[in-house]
């Protein structure tokens, strides 16, 4: 992921990581990102995924207060480690509902 803004999500630059994504939150029964603090607040030109498609973001420490609220509003858990070691971590939501997760027979 190459950038995280509260009013779209998670973008990237590159079509290719965009489709990887895709194939993997399709797979997956849990989507979980893991986004360095560099990316937040920023806006690349393809979106990876909506808020409503991540569980959890794990990252280095907490973002500003308008990402922290979308995250909240998302019922997306956030995992925030910091230097000392200390972690951050906000309840999980229920199972993630997503249209584009199909059940395999």
């Amino acid at each position: 992921v190459g950038a995280v803004e509260a009013s779209i999500g998670l973008t990237s630059d590159t079509a290719d990581e965009v489709a990887c994504w895709q194939a993997m939150i399709e797979a997956g029964s849990k989507a979980i990102a893991l986004i360095d603090s560099s990316k937040f607040g920023k806006r690349c030109l393809f979106k990876c995924a909506s808020f409503e498609e991540i569980d959890t973001i794990v990252s280095d420490r907490s973002p500003e207060a308008p990402l922290a609220a979308s995250f909240a509003a998302h019922e997306i858990q956030f995992i925030s480690a910091d230097k000392s070691g200390a972690s951050d971590k906000s309840s999980p939501r229920g199972p993630r509902t997503n249209a584009r997760v199909q059940e395999r027979a």
